[in-house]
């Protein structure tokens, strides 16, 4: 993921500026990098989740978490940027359930320290083993409710392991900061206004993990000289015909260990992942001051949307 955001970072300079040199009248923006220890801000992350499978509605998800970051190591390598996060708060329309506020407890006052390059852009985490404490005490704490409420414990076992082995293996660290690279994913980036900047990309194929490519673009829509503002947005779909591939591999798989018949009944089975992304850049400090996000993901009848949204406020 770093070696991609290095890459595309670079290939974007070098377009804008041979843009700008063919033509006067075209506009290009370098967001500005120029954070010093003790830069400051408050972030307020609303996240959602809606699960659907045909007209019925299987999840509906939110939350809201007030967050404070500050630049904590300023160097010529980059930036290490400290999120704290503060008070979770859920609907109140949402049940009460006194696993999920213990949790909630628990996360309220952790610490991501944040480990970005020099354009600003998060790619690591440099207090994993502190993270991973947390997450550990969260999980036991989950896998204790669960068995107390009547579940048997090999049951629990064979439902929590899989989570288990993804939140606190060797993939934890990119769960854990997957956010905060959406957040900062274009930062310090030089861009063109009007003038789509595609590449390429890889996401797992939803059914088997299996990376499959990406096509993907920036366009920075307009700036605003007198807001101090510039709008760009980010889109990301799964490349048609390599999907329609492993769509095709995975039902031929489906049919050598079920039977044929079974394979029938998926006929027409689709797999569909969709980004878009809009950001509005302050173009002083080169932070965002609002980014919105969704992931619509669709395989066969089910489909989910994931949301989020940050809005970037002073210190309080």
């Amino acid at each position: 993921m770093k070696t991609t955001i290095a890459l595309s970072a670079l290939a974007l300079l070098f377009s804008a500026t041979a843009v700008h040199g063919q033509d006067d009248d075209v506009r290009v923006v370098q967001l500005p990098v120029d954070w010093s220890v003790g830069t400051r801000y408050n972030l307020t992350v609303e996240k959602g989740r809606r699960e659907t499978q045909g007209d019925t509605v299987l999840r509906d998800m939110t939350s809201t978490t007030d967050v404070a970051a500050e630049v904590v190591e300023a160097t010529d390598a980059g930036f290490i940027i400290r999120w704290t996060f503060n008070a979770v708060h859920l609907p109140e329309t949402q049940p009460s359930d006194p696993i999920v506020d213990g949790i909630t407890r628990l996360t309220e006052g952790m610490q991501l320290d944040l480990i970005a390059d020099t354009h600003g852009t998060v790619h690591g985490l440099a207090n994993t083993a502190e993270v991973r404490e947390v997450l550990a005490e969260a999980v036991a704490m989950l896998r204790a409710g669960v068995v107390e409420s009547g579940v048997d414990e090999q049951m629990v076992a064979g439902a929590l392991d899989p989570m288990v082995n993804a939140m606190l293996g060797e993939g934890m660290e990119g769960l854990v900061i997957k956010d905060a690279v959406l957040f900062s994913f274009p930062s310090g980036g030089t861009f063109v206004v009007g003038r789509e900047q595609a590449y390429e990309d890889l996401l797992p194929f939803p059914l088997t993990g299996e990376m499959i490519p990406t096509n993907a673009a920036f366009l920075l829509e307009s700036v605003d000289d007198d807001a101090g503002t510039a709008v760009l947005t980010w889109r990301q779909t799964l490349d048609p015909e390599k999907t329609a591939e492993a769509v095709k591999t995975f039902l031929e798989n489906m049919a050598n260990k079920l039977g044929k018949e079974a394979a029938a009944e998926l006929e027409g089975f689709t797999v569909d992942i969709r980004d878009e992304a809009r950001f509005v850049y302050d173009l002083q400090t080169g932070l965002p001051r609002l980014v919105e996000h969704s992931r619509a993901m669709s395989t066969g009848p089910r489909s989910r949307v994931d949301s989020l949204r940050f809005e970037v406020l002073p210190p309080r």
